[in-house]
């Protein structure tokens, strides 16, 4: 009883001394966690960005190079378009599964901007010339069109040369991801300038848009393949829920050219923004895989 009796106030006083700032500094063996948090910006560890100004304004680059060992014939880049929304999730996945799919260069072509798209030269940067007839209503950002090529020729001209400059590259394992107007823009690419990349991953494709004029440029891609040994491969992801249109339009690109090796995905209860997640994931194993 005497025992107990001792305890008790001993507790108490423990307790009490605790509840003062210099007594938490003493429990936490120094450090007064009575203090705010110091708050910092958050970055991405290895990632850069550079920015190239050109006659259709700044662009932004984002660059995330992976540790360890480099590969004996340089490391595979995956170029990435939207880079605002993407490269962040893209850079996370390739870490995450580096060990099983190998490193790989991100590339993510950008705009100086704090938020995941800048609408306006989003539209105009990768779209042909478009007769206003065939610009549904309701897209109000749509200022402009017919950057296409001008941004082709950066991507080719000026973000690859500039990669290739700063790091030691696998020319033959380069891949080009889009989606949306992004996706269409690499389907594009794939049916013009085949040579660019060795793979192609357009997501939920917008081939509707300028009335398909798309198609055209895949069935001369299509007539002149028969002539040349070319050894592209592409694949194409859409959410399952998205518009039936754009999956239909998906499955029929897919049936067209099946002669090269394409490869199909449906997200099962995903849409056309949902989708993306997965997408990356799955044009990340694509890229990488040794096939």
């Amino acid at each position: 009883m005497k025992i107990s009796g001792l305890l008790i106030p001993v507790a108490s006083a423990l307790l009490t001394a605790a509840a003062t700032p210099a007594a938490s500094a003493a429990v936490a063996g120094g450090v007064d966690v009575s203090s705010p948090p110091v708050e910092a910006p958050a970055t991405i560890s290895g990632a850069r960005q550079f920015d190239i100004t050109s006659e259709n304004g700044t662009y932004r680059i984002f660059v995330s190079t992976p540790t360890g060992p480099e590969p004996a014939g340089g490391y595979p880049v995956i170029y990435l378009l939207d880079g605002n929304s993407v490269f962040g999730s893209m850079v996370d996945a390739a870490r995450l599964q580096a060990g099983r799919i190998g490193p790989a260069i991100i590339v993510a072509v950008g705009y100086p901007i704090d938020t995941a798209f800048d609408g306006p030269r989003r539209f105009f940067d990768m779209t042909p010339k478009t007769d206003p007839k065939y610009v549904p209503g309701k897209m109000k950002n749509v200022q402009r069109t017919g950057g296409r090529e001008a941004f082709l020729s950066l991507l080719l001209d000026r973000v690859k040369p500039l990669v290739e400059s700063r790091y030691r590259i696998d020319p033959r394992r380069q891949t080009l991801f889009g989606h949306s107007l992004g996706g269409q823009f690499v389907l594009h690419v794939l049916f013009n300038r085949p040579d660019a990349f060795q793979k192609y991953v357009s997501g939920s494709p917008s081939i509707w848009w300028n009335n398909r004029s798309l198609l055209t440029e895949r069935d001369r891609y299509l007539a002149e393949r028969e002539k040349q040994d070319r050894n592209n491969e592409l694949m194409l992801i859409v959410g399952a829920e998205e518009l039936g249109y754009i999956v239909q339009d998906a499955r029929e690109m897919v049936k067209s050219v099946a002669p090269m090796r394409v490869y199909y995905k449906e997200i099962e209860g995903q849409e056309h923004v949902s989708m993306l997640p997965a997408a990356l994931n799955t044009a990340l194993r694509f890229a990488l895989d040794p096939r």
